[in-house]
């Protein structure tokens, strides 16, 4: 059975490392926005030109040009049944982009939409040609895309790919960089995973200087670490992700959309629900997701500072067989551990200091798990309860120095390291 049944964002990184294409990063003019004809553009985008904004927008950014291109389409039908069960009127909109193995393109959710599938929707925008949507360019466009066209008094963001959290892309010509985390544009249009992905600092950066949105939905592999989260504090209030690979079917956007428009901070409301669906007794798959408040973050990285202070020695020789470890390293794969920062904490800290730990930690996620979840090279795997915060930390160990990797040295270049594990 093929890896992408059993996990949406995971993919192939034996075959990754066989060949690379680049994909061209080369934004085309879109079918819909030409300059010559106004009132068509217009009669195209109902929320322009109109003084009433809308309560929500939520912007989805599907980047399906590899493995996922058939599960994307079915997603986006979850997202049509999932909004016409509602009653959101103008003050909802759903806005989704989605580059798959066929030319990019933008499709609405709003009060004129019929669609009660992906095949009745009519894109409002069809590119003119194939670009790198694994970029942060590519997304910023669509942002101000959105702002232009389908103003709102705020923004939702859903990431929709492959991802592998903090670690660097294999496919960067910048091997001092870290974070290209998220996302994989083959470039060719083909079931193919392998290709460019997105910088996290360059992700971070763009949001902040487009101000920001509401919440960051990752609906993506390993996308909840602390390295990320401190990334992306100031360009969002809150993430929801989850640290460990995530199930094939992804969220169920039929149930997942009410609460993406839910009022006020809707962050938790979100987190609950993704949960939900694989807590169902017929449920397949597990899951492990949380949410993390950024505004939380800058107090939990002055805290961690002090506690990791004068212990970084005993972290790199630390034996983590018995932690609660969401990958688990192989030369094979070419992947670290990706262990939960609660189980490293517990064997870090005495009783008193990893109990005032926790006090701290839950400030800042809240997670919710299923007794086990699906793991690439580990099959059905428990979720040890007590060692789940819901939001996984890199430890530098000294036996990844004996292979050919740079996971230590990348992982000093991120804020979080550089934060906390200097003297």
């Amino acid at each position: 059975m093929e890896m992408t049944h059993y996990h949406k964002k995971l993919y192939d990184i034996v075959a990754a490392l066989l060949l690379c294409f680049a994909a061209t990063c080369l934004f085309a003019a879109c079918s819909s926005d030409s300059d010559e004809d106004d009132d068509k553009d217009k009669t195209e985008h109902p929320g322009e030109g109109t003084d009433e904004s809308v309560s929500r927008t939520v912007l989805v950014y599907m980047v399906a040009e590899n493995t996922l291109a058939s599960v994307a389409q079915q997603d986006i039908t979850e997202m049509v049944v999932g909004y016409a069960n509602g009653s959101y009127g103008k003050r909802c909109r759903m806005v989704i982009y989605v580059d798959d193995l066929k030319l990019p393109r933008i499709y609405v959710l709003d009060e004129n939409t019929h669609a009660m599938s992906y095949a009745d929707l009519v894109p409002v925008v069809t590119y003119d040609q194939d670009v790198n949507s694994a970029s942060v360019e590519v997304l910023g466009d669509f942002i101000d895309y959105v702002h232009a066209h389908y103003p709102a008094d705020s923004y939702g963001l859903v990431l929709w790919s492959h991802a592998t959290g903090w670690i660097p892309s294999f496919f960067s010509g910048d091997k001092e960089k870290a974070s290209r985390a998220f996302g994989v544009d083959n470039g060719g249009n083909r079931y193919y995973d392998n290709g460019n992905q997105m910088e996290i600092a360059d992700l971070a950066a763009m949001l902040e200087a487009k101000g920001g949105v509401d919440y960051i939905l990752f609906d993506a592999c390993f996308m909840q670490s602390v390295e990320i989260a401190v990334e992306l504090t100031n360009a969002t209030n809150a993430i929801i992700a989850s640290p460990a690979e995530v199930p094939s079917p992804g969220a169920n956007y039929q149930t997942l959309v009410n609460a993406l428009f839910a009022d006020g901070e809707c962050a938790d409301s979100i987190c609950k629900t993704y949960y939900e669906e694989y807590s169902r007794p017929y449920s397949d798959y597990g899951v492990v997701v949380s949410r993390v408040k950024t505004s939380a973050i800058p107090a939990f990285v002055d805290y961690m500072r002090t506690v990791l202070h004068g212990r970084q020695e005993q972290l790199v020789n630390m034996n983590i067989s018995d932690r609660l470890n969401y990958f688990r390293f192989s030369t094979q794969y070419i992947y670290p551990d990706i262990c939960d920062m609660q189980g490293i904490m517990a064997k870090l800290l005495e009783e008193e200091a990893y109990n005032q730990w926790l006090e701290e930690v839950q400030k800042v996620v809240l997670c919710y798990s299923t007794d086990t979840w699906c793991s690439f090279n580990g099959g059905y795997r428990e979720v040890i309860k007590d060692q789940c915060s819901g939001m996984s930390m890199f430890v530098p160990l000294k036996q990844y120095d004996k292979y050919t990797n740079t996971f230590n040295r990348d992982f000093l270049a991120t804020k979080w390291a550089q934060a906390v594990w200097g003297d």
